[in-house]
This record gives structure tokens, sequence and C-alpha cells, in this order.
């Protein structure tokens, strides 16, 4: 259901018709990435066992298609300066760390043989959810890279989507985890590490 993001921030990009920057292309190369691996590549690794209800298939559509238009018509012709540059780094170190902590659950799910196992290594031994830490930080860098400064700004709003989103199954996840597994890590935090 994640594809039609990318084909509708593609539509909404394009549909500007002016010349494009290189910096903006760079940006849209930036969110079609993250696209690839999440809507084409992720669900090839870890295909799901379960079916969706058609509510949450719907809804999901209609949020991927908004977004992902917005998004793309947003894009700002802007240069390139110290705040784009840490918003770049933000974006790749995010994107990396969600990428290997999704592998490093997918390999536990290969190894548990339908059973449940505590996840563990790197930013697992100090949360729940990394690999949602991981797309924050990803998504803030994205809107450092864009330039954002208000709150209205779309890749400002998706951001806090995104956190509002992930937020409550991250906490459900967490409790979830501690009643299954009474050995589970007690200081292991929810989300982000040593404070959530």
């Amino acid at each position: 259901m994640e594809i039609i993001s990318p084909i509708s921030f593609i539509i909404g990009f394009l549909s500007e018709g002016r010349q494009k920057s290189l910096f903006q292309l760079a940006i849209a190369g930036a969110f079609l990435v993250h696209y690839v691996n999440r809507a084409i590549i992720y669900p090839y690794l870890n295909p799901s066992k379960s079916l969706s209800h058609v509510l949450v298939l719907l809804s999901a559509g209609c949020f991927n298609t908004a977004n992902g238009s917005i998004q793309g018509k947003y894009l700002a012709d802007t240069s390139i300066n110290k705040i784009s540059l840490v918003g770049c780094v933000l974006f790749i170190a995010g994107l990396a760390g969600n990428v290997y902590h999704d592998r490093l659950l997918f390999r536990l799910k290969r190894v548990s043989n339908g059973g449940y196992i505590i996840p563990k290594g790197a930013l697992f031994d100090y949360v729940s959810y990394p690999n949602y830490f991981c797309e924050w930080i990803e998504w803030l860098g994205y809107v450092l890279l864009c330039q954002s400064n208000t709150l209205n700004d779309a890749p400002v709003v998706f951001l806090i989507a995104l956190v509002a989103t992930m937020s409550p199954r991250a906490y459900k996840g967490h409790l979830w985890y501690k009643k299954k597994f009474k050995e589970y890590p007690q200081s292991r935090k929810i989300v982000i590490p040593f404070i959530l």
C-alpha cells in the first residue's frame, strides 16, 4: 500500500512544470529511496502472513496518496546551506539505522521458527523500537533538507503525523514485550534511547 506514495510524489513533483534544480532532484531522490525500501524491498524480505482490514488499506492508501502528492508539490528551489547538510547526514544515518534494525528483526523471524525472541544488538539494547526511532531521525533530516521552518510546512506535518501514529504502536508493543518476556530488560526504553 505504500507504493502509492512515491507514485503520487513523482506526479506532484513533476506537475509543477518548472525546471528542477539539482538540489530539488536530490531531495526527491531521498524521498524515493526511502519508499523503494519501504514499499518494495521491505515486503519482499518480510512478507506479511496476515491480511489487513479493508479500512486499514483504504486509509493508508488515502494517506499515502495525499502525502506523496503534497510532499512532491512542496519542494522549494533552495540552495544548499549548513542546515541542509545536517539534514542530509541525519537522513542518511536514519535510513541506514532503520534498514539495519529492520534486517535484525528479519533475521530473528527466520531463526525463531514462528516463536518470539527478544531483539538484541545495536539500539535494541536501549529501546524496543529502534527502527521507529531511526525513521524519525530520517524524516527529521528530510525536514531540514527541505529547509522547513514552520509547523505547517508539508515535511513538518508529515514528521508530526509519523511520530503521532508510531508512538502508540511502540508503547503498546513495549508493554507486550514486558508482559511476554519476564527477562525483558527493565532499563530498555520504548523508542528514544535513555529518554522514552
